[in-house]
């Protein structure tokens, strides 16, 4: 009884996980701004979680990421607190790629 009430919160919060990873390919695809696609690639990295491998879902190799209103500023401004927040999610939702986040931003003063 122990052991069925165990596979169940394994199998329910790997199942969460692959739920939120797919929203999230979702929304970077309609909502980031990096040339018309998201940098998602076919290779899959070593470090890919098996669990998420048995349940079949696909890993990430790569997620390239800018915050869409770079260009109106000639990529220099301040980024706001919700966009490094979600490449922080991303990071976490997909440990097995590397995210690189390609908004350039305006040094805050002291930083130099």
């Amino acid at each position: 009884m122990v052991a069925v009430a165990i596979l169940g919160v394994w199998l329910g919060y790997h199942l969460h996980w692959i739920s939120e990873r797919r929203e999230a390919r979702a929304w970077l695809d309609m909502n980031l701004d990096i040339g018309g696609s998201i940098g998602f690639t076919p290779k899959p990295p070593s470090a890919f979680p098996w669990t998420l491998r048995l349940l079949g879902e696909k890993p990430e190799s790569l997620i390239l990421m800018r915050h869409a209103g770079s260009d109106h500023y000639h990529g220099h401004y301040p980024v706001p607190d919700e966009y490094l927040a979600l490449v922080r999610r991303v990071e976490s939702l997909f440990p097995e790629a590397i995210v690189k986040d390609l908004t350039i931003r305006q040094p805050h003063s002291g930083d130099e």
